[in-house]
C-alpha cells in the first residue's frame, strides 16, 4: 500500500501572538502539495491543533486520491500527537473545540488509514519554514476554520 505522508507545523509570534501554520505532503519521496497560512491571534498550541485540522482537512478534500492509500500525519508536538492518540487527556477549555474536531475527522476516515505520529522537530523543517512564512501572510478568512472554532464543525 502506498504511503502519503503529512507534516504539519506552528509558529506563534510572542509579542502579538499572531499564529502561522504550515501543512505540507509528500508522496513517494515528492512535495505534492504545501501551503502556509496565518491564522491570526492565538497561542503555539492552538496552531499545533490547526495544522493538525488543516492537514485532516487535505485529506478530506482528497479522498479520490487516496482511497487506495494509508496517510501518515507527522507533527512535533508531542501534546497534540499524545491526546489524539488517547495517550493524554484534553484539560485546556480553550483546545477543547480543537479536539473534539480532530477526532470527528480522524473518525470519518476508514479504520487505519490515518495515523498521527510524533516526530522530532529536525524532521518537520518544510513544516516549520511554512509555519514562519504563515506568520508574514495575511489573516485567512475562511468559513471552514471560522465555523470550526465557533464548535460547529
Amino acid at each position: 500500500m502506498d504511503i502519503v505522508e503529512i507534516r504539519t507545523d506552528a509558529a506563534c509570534w510572542h509579542v502579538n501572538k499572531k499564529m502561522g501554520i504550515g501543512v505540507v505532503v509528500f508522496y513517494r519521496g515528492e512535495e505534492i502539495y504545501s501551503h502556509s497560512y496565518n491564522l491570526g491571534l492565538g497561542t503555539v498550541s492552538i496552531g499545533e491543533w490547526a495544522g493538525l485540522l488543516f492537514g485532516l482537512k487535505w485529506i478530506d478534500d482528497n479522498k479520490l486520491f487516496l482511497e487506495d492509500k494509508k496517510v501518515e500525519v507527522f507533527m512535533d508536538s508531542q501534546y497534540v500527537v499524545k491526546t489524539v492518540n488517547g495517550e493524554y487527556n484534553c484539560k485546556a477549555e480553550e483546545l477543547k473545540v480543537y479536539f473534539r474536531a480532530a477526532l470527528k475527522m480522524l473518525n470519518s476516515f476508514p479504520l487505519n488509514q490515518v495515523s498521527v505520529e510524533w516526530q522530532p522537530r529536525k524532521y518537520n523543517q518544510r513544516a516549520d519554514e511554512l509555519s514562519k512564512e504563515g506568520l508574514t501572510k495575511r489573516e485567512l478568512r475562511s468559513t471552514w476554520w471560522d465555523t470550526l472554532k465557533d464548535g460547529l464543525l
